[in-house]
This record gives structure tokens, sequence and C-alpha cells, in this order.
């Protein structure tokens, strides 16, 4: 799912359909049973058959959840980590499944050095987590160190990447460290490699805004200066069917031989006789399913129209209707632009 609500949704369905089906099903069931969204793994001591029974009866409960499955009597695979048993207890390792191609950040790329440079640990330190055993976990940052090695990393980077990971003590590393809560002001620059001297000259003058009287009790510590990513070759190619518009009101669409632009006015909000209405989206006359108003510029009265289709179509049938004076009743535009001392160059 492309959302970022996609996960949550897709795990309050998984969860509600899940309820209800051990609600209903009296049959032999997994001892343990685990969920992450949509990929279940579980432990049982029924025979083969009733388990097959119970996988087939989780398929066939609602029509738009069908899993593929797997059984064994040695090891599976769940997310990321290879689960066997060994002797009397388990052990883990890392998975990988069929499609990963380890296409891991190019060192080459446009991306601050620090993110990079950690790149390596972070996977090395996944690695400590999933890897039960010390060889195996040896073995896999073998392998670890040629995927890196494809990607442009220099040999060092990797290296100091490896041997952090490899002092930290697993069980320490399986425990969720504490993000430290900090008052610093983010300070945030679209990434290129000479903003490294502007984030030095920051950071090296800061004590001039700390010393003095004014600023110094806003300014107590240095910023945390972060950057974010420019607009990539992707961003300029790919256009997106919801444009975005960083300012809200009416606007003139800028086509020369547009016959609507000339009566629109660029303004924010509309002003009423006893309120104004702020204008709280991006409207232009290509805009369609909107709430209109249309000003007499000679009485200041206003008309309130609304129009599922685009509004430069249906205020050019306002001006037509104007222009052959129309005088049906039912065309109250009509009837105003056509009284005495008006004419459609008072239509805004």
């Amino acid at each position: 799912m492309g959302t970022k609500m996609g996960p949550s949704y897709a795990n309050l369905f998984v969860g509600f359909i899940e309820h209800q089906f051990f609600g209903q099903y009296h049959g032999p069931k997994p001892q343990l049973y685990g969920r992450y969204i949509d990929d279940c793994i579980g432990a049982t001591s029924s025979t083969k058959e009733e388990l097959t029974q119970f996988i087939t009866a989780v398929n066939s409960f609602h029509p738009a959840l069908k899993y593929t499955w797997e059984i064994s009597d040695t090891s599976l695979a769940f997310l990321d980590i290879k689960i066997s048993i060994e002797g009397n207890g388990l052990c883990t390792s890392v998975y990988y499944k069929p499609t990963d191609s380890h296409s891991y950040l190019l060192y080459s790329s446009s991306h601050p050095s620090h993110v990079k440079n950690s790149i390596p640990f972070s996977q090395f330190l996944r690695l400590r987590r999933l890897c039960s055993d010390d060889s195996d976990f040896s073995e896999k940052s073998e392998a670890m160190c040629q995927f890196f090695d494809k990607r442009g990393y220099p040999v060092s980077v990797v290296q100091a990447g490896y041997h952090r990971a490899q002092q930290i003590d697993r069980q320490a590393a399986l425990q969720t460290a504490e993000k430290e809560n900090t008052d610093r002001i983010p300070f945030t620059l679209t990434f290129h490699p000479h903003n490294h001297a502007v984030k030095s000259i920051i950071l090296k003058n800061f004590k001039l805004l700390q010393n003095d009287s004014e600023t110094g009790t806003i300014f107590s510590q240095p910023p945390l200066i972060s950057f974010k990513r420019d607009k990539n070759i992707g961003n300029f190619l790919v256009r997106s069917s919801f444009q975005t518009y960083d300012q809200s009101g009416t606007f003139k669409c800028a086509r020369s031989r547009c016959k609507t632009c000339p009566f629109i006015h660029n303004v924010e909000k509309i002003s009423g006789p006893k309120r104004s209405i702020k204008i709280i989206d991006h409207f232009t006359c290509t805009s369609a399913n909107v709430i209109y108003c249309i000003t007499c510029t000679y009485c200041n009265k206003l008309y309130i129209g609304e129009t599922g289709r685009r509004l430069g179509d249906r205020f050019r049938e306002h001006l037509r209707d104007v222009e052959r004076n129309d005088k049906d009743a039912s065309k109250p535009v009509t009837r105003h632009f056509n009284l005495p001392y008006h004419s459609k160059q008072h239509m805004a």
C-alpha cells in the first residue's frame, strides 16, 4: 500500500478478521501464534492434517485474505529472520528474500557523508541482532562486505562499521535504545556538498547569539542542523496528478486567450455585507466543483452560485446571457447586469 497510513489500515483490518476467526474456529489451533501486519508465524503440536485444515479455514474465511504458507519441522523464515530448531532450543539468522538485490545507497550519491558512513554500521548491527551464533554473524558479515564493495563503499568505512557492531554485546543490541530529548531548535538546510561550510560557519559564530543580552536566553544551545534531500531527476520527470499550491485565493489561469480571466480578481477573501469569508484553497477558472461569487463593481451586490463543471465554462454562460439580454426571470445575473448603468464590464 502506497500511503503512510497503509500499514495501519492493513493491521487494523487483519486484526479484526483475526479476532473474528479465532472466536468462531473450534478446531485445533497453534499453541504459539504471532503476526506482524499480515505476516504470521506459529508453532503447534497438532498433526500436519490438522494444521492444513486450520490454514484452509483461514484462507476461506474472508475473500480478501489469501495466505501463502509453508510448514516445516526444522526451520521457517519470518520477515527478515530465519528461525531454526537446534537441539532443545532455537537459533536465528538473517533471511534474504530471493528478490533482495542488496541495492544499498551508492557511496557516490549526493548525500551527507555521515549518512553514507553510518549505513554499513546499521546493517552490521542488524546482523548482530538477528544472528544468534557468532560464527554465523562472521559469515554473514563477509557477504555483507561484498555487497557494500559493489556499491562503491571504501574498505575503511565498511571495516569500521563491522568492528563497531562486533564489539556490541548481542543482548544489549536487542534492547530498545531510549531517544534523548532535546530542546535544540532544528535548522534544516537543503543538502549540497558546499552546505557543510555553512554549517561550520553557523556553529563557529553561534556564540555571538549566546552572548547577546536579548538573544542569549532564546538561543541557549546551538541549533540542530540537519539536511533534507534536494529534488532529484524523478521529481522533475514525474508529475503528480494533484498539484499543491502555497497560496490560497482566486487567481488567473495565465492562458492568453482565456475569456474568463479578465473578470477574475486575485483575492484571498470574499467581502460580504456583514462579514468576510476567507478562501481556503487555490482556485482558477479551470477549477471544478466550486461555489463561486460574482460581484457587481457598480453597486457591490453579490451573487453566489455553484457548479460541478469548470468555473470558466459556467462563467462564460453568464456572460453570454448578459450579452443576449435574456429576460428569463430565473436568471438573476442576467437581469441585474442589464439594469440601467450596468453592463458585463461590472462583473467580477
